[in-house]
């Protein structure tokens, strides 16, 4: 079953059992009583298991864990369709590209679509020597496809796969290894306290918040965004503003909703609807601009208009 050449129909009891001695113990629900055509493919070199996955959709869930058994890593990137990832928050729904890493000791729920495939890798926290690993246990990790360096990952991740039974015995060691060593340089990217310089530091900050002034008209401007566009994972993001007394988002949104008073104030676009100016601040509708611009300044933006030119 873990070789098959073609998915084969197997109940969700002999899917569960299948998944758990291939990574770790789920108790699997299938979304058709016929049960679920899946496909198993598992690869083990230096004490590293990658494992191709196929199947139709389903739903695997983790309640709780054996504490004597030692902990793993399990990265899955998503290859095809998409799924979601829960460890007990809200859902991330997973595309093609996107990553996710979670520990063995997780508490996680796994839901797939009917074009599921993708690649799993398990391997001891020991292999990869990042500290902070500990946040995997509690809520695990979900990163997009564009972040940092997952292209890079999902690119060796996906040509690993295909050719490591093609690689020579005494070459399979240090391709496992650079496998690691890249899953290890994300791992920090994304959990290690960031750089203690960076955290508050003016410099950094100004940077952040010209790039912001300059995107502001760009409906999809956000954290992740900033973050893909200097290279930096969004916990860092974070970091740089927390000592500035707002958040990412609140620079933003505030700095849309200045933005915003100074153009209904000018006399010269006196006739552009409302609306209008709204979609030029990064507004996507203007009923989420009408509420967010009471919000904080106290009238609606009609109001404001109206009692700024009248001045």
């Amino acid at each position: 079953m873990s070789t098959a050449a073609q998915p084969v129909s197997l109940s969700a009891a002999r899917w569960g059992e299948a998944i758990s001695k291939a990574l770790m113990p789920f108790e699997v629900l299938a979304a058709s009583p016929s049960g679920i055509d899946g496909r198993l493919v598992v690869r083990k070199s230096n004490g590293v298991s990658i494992v191709e996955i196929e199947s139709g959709p389903h739903r695997a869930a983790r309640p709780g864990f054996d504490r004597a058994a030692p902990p793993a890593c399990v990265l899955a990137l998503q290859v095809q369709g998409t799924a979601s990832m829960d460890f007990g928050g809200t859902p991330f729904v997973m595309r093609p590209g996107d990553v996710g890493i979670y520990s063995t000791q997780s508490r996680c729920t796994f839901r797939t679509d009917d074009d599921y495939r993708g690649i799993a890798v398990q391997f001891s926290p020991a292999a990869v020597a990042v500290p902070g690993l500990d946040v995997l246990a509690r809520d695990g990790l979900t990163i997009p496809a564009d972040q940092g360096l997952v292209p890079a990952l999902a690119g060796l991740l996906v040509s690993l796969s295909d050719s490591l039974d093609t690689i020579a015995t005494a070459a399979r060691p240090r391709a496992i290894g650079g496998l690691l060593n890249l899953v290890g340089s994300v791992l920090i990217d994304e959990i290690s306290d960031p750089m203690e310089p960076a955290r508050g530091s003016v410099p950094v900050l100004h940077r952040l918040h010209r790039y912001i002034d300059d995107h502001l008209g760009e409906p999809d401007l956000d954290v992740a965004s900033i973050a893909r566009a200097h290279f930096v994972s969004t916990r860092y993001v974070h970091a740089v503003f927390q000592d500035s007394g707002e958040t990412a988002a609140g620079r933003i949104r505030g700095r849309r909703i200045e933005g915003a008073c100074r153009t209904l104030a000018d006399p010269a676009f006196s006739t552009v609807p409302v609306a209008r100016i709204a979609s030029w601040w990064g507004f996507t509708s203007a009923s989420h601009f009408g509420r967010i611009f009471r919000e904080a300044v106290g009238m609606t933006p009609a109001m404001f208009r109206s009692s700024a030119l009248a001045d």
